[in-house]
């Protein structure tokens, strides 16, 4: 399997497709960028049986020996684990049993936060990893989830003038604008939301450690119009559907009195 890149550059993309909160609105959209679901979480449809226990992954599997070595060497949670834990997830993935590489990936980042602390670097490309893998599945609350962490994780670690905290936000947005575009957990209207908040906190600091004429400025401006503007939309609807709703009691109430 070739491994998809989630967090691509920043590119504008436009998506036309229906806006509904609660009521149908057709509206024709030109949606933030960038977009890029994970192809197979989108086409792929996941079977439901039982996937055997990471204790009982066949031994010729790439990875399952190292693995199985290091920690009757060294014990369960043991920092040198880390690695063949990811080489053995990255196997699992391959072979396209997700579910088992989760799990590689969840015991990975237990044991680094046994060894280094709640939050470390070392947890980045471990939650990258498990995401992907939540995505083929389709977990949609999983990833929901971690990306909230991920969030918290980037902001723990690198101060508002890092370039590494701006390009981590960048990594949490597309969910946001992924999920909003494909109403893939519900709440477009709170993605939108997170959306805007992460790119106006990104335009602040790109406008630290940018030139003032560079092109990212003008994208994150360009997108946060983008959103404030849809946010409005969403505003005018839910006042709408309210009216109606409204609307609708009354004539209900003047019927039962007829």
């Amino acid at each position: 399997m070739n491994k998809i890149k989630h967090y691509l550059t920043d590119q504008f993309f436009n998506f036309p497709q229906q806006f509904v909160i609660n009521c149908v609105v057709p509206v024709s959209l030109c949606i933030l960028a960038p977009v890029t679901v994970n192809a197979q979480a989108l086409s792929v449809s996941v079977s439901n049986e039982l996937l055997p226990e990471l204790s009982h992954i066949e031994t010729e599997l790439p990875g399952i020996r190292r693995f199985e070595q290091f920690e009757s060497e060294y014990g369960a949670y043991d920092q040198r684990l880390l690695e063949p834990l990811a080489e053995l997830g990255a196997s699992l993935a391959e072979q396209g049993r997700f579910e088992e590489a989760a799990d590689s990936y969840r015991q990975a980042l237990h044991i680094s936060r046994i060894n280094y602390g709640l939050y470390h670097e070392s947890q980045i490309p471990i939650l990258d990893a498990l995401i992907e893998s939540e995505e083929v599945l389709q977990n949609w609350s999983a990833v929901a989830a971690h990306f909230g962490y991920m969030e918290h994780l980037y902001r723990r670690l690198y101060s508002p003038d890092d370039p590494r905290l701006e390009f981590g936000l960048q990594k949490v947005v597309v969910w946001h604008v992924n999920a909003y575009n494909y109403n893939l957990f519900g709440e477009r209207v709170e993605h939108l939301r997170a959306a805007n908040r992460l790119y106006k906190q990104r335009l602040q600091i790109a406008e630290q450690l940018l030139d003032p004429d560079h092109p990212k400025l003008e994208f994150l401006q360009k997108n946060i119009v983008m959103c404030q503007r849809q946010l409005t939309l969403a505003s005018d609807l839910t006042r709408h559907r309210i009216a109606q709703e409204q609307s609708a009691r009354r004539d209900s109430l003047f019927y039962e009195l007829d």
